[in-house]
């Protein structure tokens, strides 16, 4: 099992580390591009799972009430 520690990151840097590692999200994931714009906004990284399904990253460094509508857009 992982262990976690709190952290202060910026979203710039989260983003830096999953796309280095997005075996921190899910194993199986290629990464495939980020900061991807959509008629909606940019989603933050966009990966293929190893069941070759689209899987988007909406990465938040502090609390968003809103995060779920915000992908949900996308």
């Amino acid at each position: 099992m992982l262990k976690y520690s709190r952290a202060t990151l910026e979203e710039r840097e989260l983003e830096s580390r999953i796309i280095r590692v997005p075996e921190l999200i899910e194993e199986g994931l290629t990464y495939l591009e980020h900061q991807r714009g959509t008629g909606e906004g940019r989603l933050d990284i966009l990966f293929v799972d190893a069941n070759k399904t689209l899987v988007v990253a909406e990465l938040k460094v502090v609390e968003d009430l809103n995060m779920l509508f915000q992908a949900l857009d996308y």
